[in-house]
């Protein structure tokens, strides 16, 4: 790696170009959907193997399943802006 620093410059603005948008078509809002509900039903899942009474199991030095649950459990921003998610034709992730 060289010590040689970049040519140009930085050029700073206060305004947002058409260009600096990043287009979000219906196939990615699908896909988004898609994916938060294969996330969802996967920690369903693993939980449910695992059991209530591992949740609380030492899993050092990481966490244990039920901290783990309660760090992504208010982790709802992205959800938010994709709409509801649904499990089935009933449930929804919110």
């Amino acid at each position: 790696m060289s010590n040689t620093p970049l040519s140009g410059e930085w050029h700073g603005r206060m305004v947002t170009l058409d260009a600096d948008r990043s287009r979000f078509t219906e196939l990615d809002l699908s896909e988004a959907r898609a994916r938060w509900t294969r996330l969802g039903q996967s920690y369903v899942h693993r939980y449910a193997v695992a059991g209530p009474e591992t949740w609380d199991l030492p899993r050092e030095p990481n966490w244990t399943l039920r901290q783990i649950a309660e760090h992504v459990a208010g982790i709802d921003w992205y959800a938010e802006q994709v709409g509801t998610l649904r499990f089935g034709e009933s449930a929804s992730i919110r």
